[in-house]
């Protein structure tokens, strides 16, 4: 209950495969509908310009030097076990690598990504990523 009021009140939602997969699981949860929040996917925006996927973990590792900490498979593992002490960490570290790479394609108006062992990469126009737009949303409120 504590996230949905952040979500809300966000200027933008910055992740990675986020509309794809965070919302759909998150979705269930909310009583809204999570995609009226403005969006960033930095998956989303890589794919618009390479036309093609790439994982966070080639990203991370070619543009900023850092690999996630495990896998989505290994988090839900995790989730099933109840253990909640490495989920969490894993769920911060893909956050960390998240919010490392938006820095640095805003700082350098590109990311880099590793393709056959080869550093590649691809420019990004990133001058409507911080454009905020005025909204309100209150589907918390407590009635």
């Amino acid at each position: 209950n504590k996230l949905w009021p952040l979500f809300e009140s966000a200027d933008l939602i910055i992740g990675f495969n986020q509309k794809n997969f965070d919302n759909k699981v998150l979705g269930g949860y909310y009583r809204g509908d999570l995609s009226i929040f403005p969006h960033l996917d930095l998956l989303e925006e890589f794919y618009k310009i390479a036309g093609f996927r790439v994982r966070l973990d080639a990203l991370g590792e070619a543009t900023v030097g850092a690999k996630k900490s495990g896998s989505g498979l290994q988090a839900l593992e995790w989730f099933k076990q109840g253990n909640f002490k490495d989920l969490e960490e894993y769920c911060r570290q893909d956050v960390a690598l998240t919010k490392n790479l938006y820095e640095y394609a805003l700082a350098n108006r590109s990311l880099k990504y590793k393709e056959l062992n080869e550093i590649k990469e691809i420019q990004i126009n990133t001058d409507d990523w911080n454009r905020r737009t005025a909204r309100a949303v209150n589907y918390t409120l407590p009635f």
